[in-house]
C-alpha cells in the first residue's frame, strides 16, 4: 500500500537499470541516484533530461524498475516547505538539454566550481528550500547538493522505507 505522501515529501529513487545512475550513486556515495518532490499525494515534480516535469508518483511503485522511499524534512515549518514547493512549480516546463544536465552532473562530481545552475534533481529542491532558510548542508552551494546529501541529511526522517 502506498505511503501517505504530502506536499513537500521527497521521493528518493534508485533506477535499477541505469548505467548513468550507477555512476551517480558511486560519486554521491548514495544508494539513490534521483530525487523527486511531492506536489500533492499523487504527483511529483522532478528534473529529467527534458527539463522540469510533473509526473505521477505511482511510476516509482514499480519494484522491478525502481527502489524508492519517501522521506520528509523534519524540524521545519510546513508552510515554508509548501512555499518552497510552489517555487519549484514555477520552474515547471523549463527545459534542459541532456547536454546541460550531463555537464551539471559532471561539474558536481569533478570540479570545485560554485557557479552551477540547479539543473539536477537534488539541486532544484535544495535551491528552492534555501530561499526559506532550509538547508541539507550549509557548507556547499544548494546547486551542488546530491541525492546522497539528501539521503544522509540530519534534516530527513523516513515516512515510508519502500514504496
Amino acid at each position: 500500500m502506498p505511503p501517505e505522501v504530502k506536499k513537500g515529501d521527497i521521493v528518493l529513487v534508485r533506477y535499477k537499470f541505469d548505467p548513468v545512475g550507477v555512476l551517480i550513486c558511486a560519486k554521491c556515495h548514495s544508494w539513490y541516484n534521483h530525487v523527486a518532490w511531492a506536489i500533492n499525494s499523487t504527483q511529483v515534480i522532478e528534473v529529467r533530461g527534458k527539463g522540469v516535469v510533473i509526473n505521477p508518483i505511482n511510476r516509482f511503485y514499480n519494484k522491478i524498475l525502481y527502489d524508492s522511499k519517501v522521506v520528509r524534512i523534519k524540524n521545519v515549518k510546513y508552510e515554508d516547505v509548501k512555499k518552497a514547493v510552489d517555487e519549484a512549480l514555477k520552474l515547471h516546463g523549463t527545459s534542459h538539454s541532456y547536454r546541460k544536465l550531463f555537464k551539471s552532473m559532471l561539474k558536481i562530481g569533478f570540479t570545485k566550481s560554485k557557479n552551477i545552475e540547479p539543473s539536477t534533481c537534488s539541486g532544484m529542491i535544495a535551491k528552492c528550500l534555501e530561499k526559506y532558510g532550509i538547508y541539507f548542508r550549509k557548507d556547499i552551494s544548494a546547486s551542488r547538493i546530491t541525492p546522497g546529501d539528501i539521503e544522509h541529511s540530519r534534516r530527513i526522517e523516513n515516512v515510508k522505507n519502500k514504496l
